[in-house]
């Protein structure tokens, strides 16, 4: 059996497990792209019996071009749903962290001050500031931190991803988690569009259809046979 829609549907599967109220506009895309599929796949198996090999064909390579577009629309689509549940919960996240760019003149000159101050400490010194500012959770040096270029603050651009992603997961382990389940579904709708991809390939592809058909048809027929050999 032609199943190219399975490989679909065993991805949506895992993503509906991972039970993602945000991601549920990227699980209906999955679902259109099990949809369009299992369309294409009709066109494969039922053959109308009028039509001879190369006008079957031609209806699958067709079939497959429809599938190309339709797939091209879907991934613009879960784009901007991938947008859109990210931004609301990055808006979430910058709220409950206060990780955030500086709001007026006396923030950007307190943040300036405070990557000025790090930049004239010995190494040590200063990662023991970025250590302290870590363990007490003091918002203010992190936004210094995170707000200017690393060379400003001498601590290592690694150094900050790593301090800012701990200091967020401690203070909102809950939305860096959903954060993470959207992208997880995002991944797997890619999966997904590439599996239904290489169904649209396929049907294009006179040479691999012709096979396709002929492997469809031997099946049918001994699913015949075998009926009448059960009724013999």
């Amino acid at each position: 059996m032609v199943q190219y829609s399975e490989a679909v549907d065993q991805l949506i599967s895992r993503a509906q497990a991972r039970g993602s109220k945000q991601g549920q506009a990227l699980i209906q895309q999955m679902q259109s792209v099990a949809g369009v599929t299992r369309a294409l796949e009709g066109v494969i198996l039922n053959r109308n019996l009028a039509d001879t090999e190369a006008a079957h064909i031609k209806k699958v390579h067709q079939a497959g071009e429809r599938l190309a577009r339709a797939l091209g629309a879907t991934r613009d689509r879960g784009t901007e749903a991938l947008n859109l549940s990210l931004g609301d919960l990055s808006q979430k996240l910058r709220v409950q962290t206060g990780l955030r760019p500086p709001e007026g003149v006396a923030e950007v000159v307190h943040q300036t001050e405070v990557r000025q101050a790090l930049l004239a400490m010995k190494p040590e010194q200063r990662a023991a500031v970025v250590n302290d500012a870590l363990k007490s959770k003091d918002v203010l040096t992190l936004n210094a931190l995170t707000n200017g270029a690393a060379y400003l603050s001498g601590v290592e651009p690694e150094r900050i991803k790593a301090v800012t992603d701990t200091y967020t997961k401690q203070v909102a382990p809950e939305l860096v988690d959903k954060i993470d389940s959207v992208l997880e579904i995002d991944a797997e709708l890619q999966a997904a569009i590439r599996a239904a991809e290489r169904a649209a390939v396929d049907a294009r592809d006179e040479s691999a259809m012709r096979k396709i058909v002929a492997a469809e048809a031997a099946a049918g027929e001994a699913d015949r046979a075998f009926g009448v050999a059960l009724q013999g």
